[in-house]
């Protein structure tokens, strides 16, 4: 069966053979399908012509003429019929098979380089991913790697300024510990001058109430008193020589 390459012109009469149900074969393209079952509602219901019809037609064919079995409906209803108008540009399978076995192999040859090239493209591709994965991880430890070295910076900073403070911490109490031992010896020396301040002042006291005595014992002596007995005196009376005949 003979195949087509290009869209037949709107001038061919199976556009609108096709609308009016002449032609009737299953149409295997679903967008064509669709379009096609569209229009003959359309034409029958009189909510467009024919002539518009075949234009959305036409052109629906050519927007996806590429597309999967597109080319088959349209073969099947351009060269099934029995119009003797030819195509232009249309290729036939029977020419294909006429064509010489070197451009076949030719073609097939073309046809393995084409699917090694896509095959070598998709490799190139997936090694492509996988450097860009593994660029991405490496910049990710590499962060990692640098907030790693910023916590050990900070934690050896904070070390430092700890061994410093207690240091400072220790010399203080040192400085304190010797001021309160300082002011415990200045009390300590204060207390023990003044207590040999009192036992001085005590001592002569003592020494004063002594004379006290021999003088006056001394004046006894030298005055006498005959057979008078010397009545005998109090401490006081010793002190200040008072005493009664």
């Amino acid at each position: 069966m003979k195949t087509i390459n290009t869209v037949p012109p709107k001038e061919r009469k199976e556009w609108r053979d096709l609308l009016t149900g002449k032609i009737n074969v299953p149409l295997k393209n679903f967008f064509f399908q669709m379009k096609v079952t569209q229009a003959k509602n359309q034409v029958t219901t009189g909510k467009i012509s024919i002539d518009k019809a075949i234009d959305d037609l036409h052109a629906l064919c050519i927007k996806f003429f590429k597309t999967k079995n597109m080319n088959v409906d349209l073969s099947n209803i351009f060269l099934s019929s029995d119009s003797n108008d030819t195509l232009e540009n249309e290729t036939t399978n029977q020419d294909a098979a006429n064509q010489p076995e070197s451009t076949k192999n030719n073609a097939e040859e073309n046809t393995k380089k084409l699917e090694q090239k896509k095959q070598e493209t998709i490799e190139l591709l997936k090694i492509k991913e996988e450097k860009q994965k593994l660029e991405n991880e490496r910049q990710k430890l590499k962060e990692e790697r640098r907030k790693l070295e910023a916590e050990r910076i900070r934690l050896e900073a904070e070390k430092t300024i700890q061994a410093k403070l207690l240091q400072e911490k220790l010399k203080l109490k040192k400085q304190r510990e010797m001021l309160e031992a300082e002011t415990k010896d200045e009390n300590i020396r204060n207390v023990t001058e003044s207590n040999f301040t009192d036992s001085s002042e005590l001592e002569n006291t003592n020494e004063d109430i002594e004379n006290a005595y021999r003088v006056n014992d001394q004046f006894l002596i030298d005055f006498d008193l005959g057979d008078v007995t010397t009545p005998k005196r109090s401490f006081f009376s010793r002190i200040f020589g008072i005493f009664k005949k």
